[in-house]
């Protein structure tokens, strides 16, 4: 058996929010095969499951927020890591004082963002498919977990925010998944580490494990798996030096490699 990770944003899906027919059918030939096809996203497991459907009627496991909760087929938790409660909490509210950006809070399948929702929020939502619950701060005073911080704002100003928060919180783990986008979870939480814990469980060597991503927070996750394929919409400081590049995610990128795995 062979396990085929793969991110979802700019990865699986195309502009149009899609999995081109193509590549459905090479992905569905592989779990016909035997092989398990798990996505491992920064969304959350509600956010994936609405491409997940896509391919129909199929079981897959999933990493949700960048590793930080996996799951197997049949939605059972195989392993969960929150952030450290009160430094998530602290760095809500000081971006909050952010007018620049918008803060998000993921506690389970809860998405919780501030009030009222801005522009920012509402073009996110409509890219996951799901809605957020424009909260004030006070709703996120009470939460007792969280899986992950999400910050959506201009690049230079997340840029400047990530080198503050790298600094002052050592046991955070921050990246960007888009320009737009800053990541916050635990520290040793990265796609990476998704993909040795999801073959671990399954009994499957990482000799046979492929992946596919196309942003820095897939880094990790290419590098661990055997053959890590970089789109090729990744930024091109990013594909300056990669071994292996497929197609991009509007032509196929995935089914060109999956083509020739048997």
């Amino acid at each position: 058996m062979k396990i085929i990770f793969s991110d979802i944003d700019g990865t699986l899906i195309n502009d149009s929010l899609k999995i081109t027919p193509k590549t459905k059918q090479l992905i569905l030939k592989q779990i016909k095969n035997g092989n398990l096809f798990v996505p491992v996203s920064a969304r959350s497991p509600l956010a994936m499951k609405t491409v997940v459907d896509q391919l129909g009627d199929v079981a897959c496991p999933i990493a949700a927020f960048n590793g930080a909760l996996i799951l197997d087929e049949k939605g059972n938790e195989i392993y969960s890591k929150v952030l450290p409660i009160e430094e998530a909490k602290t760095i809500i509210r000081e971006i909050a004082t952010v007018k620049e950006v918008t803060w998000n809070v993921y506690s389970g399948l809860k998405w919780l963002t501030k009030k009222p929702k801005t522009a920012d929020l509402i073009n996110e939502e409509n890219i996951v498919g799901l809605k957020a619950y424009a909260v004030d701060l006070t709703e996120v005073e009470r939460l007792t977990e969280a899986h992950k911080t999400l910050v959506i704002g201009q690049p230079e100003i997340l840029d400047k925010l990530m080198k503050t928060y790298q600094k002052r919180y050592p046991e955070l783990s921050l990246v960007k998944s888009k320009d737009t986008l800053l990541e916050i979870v635990a520290k040793g939480v990265d796609k990476g580490d998704s993909v040795k814990r999801v073959a671990e469980y399954y009994r499957v060597p990482l000799a046979d494990t492929i992946a596919f991503g196309d942003n820095y927070n897939d880094e990790t996750m290419l590098k661990m798996a055997n053959k890590g394929y970089l789109m090729a919409n990744a930024p091109e400081a990013l594909k300056a030096s990669w071994p292996l590049i497929t197609a991009d995610h509007n032509h196929d990128g995935i089914a060109e490699v999956l083509e020739k795995v048997e």
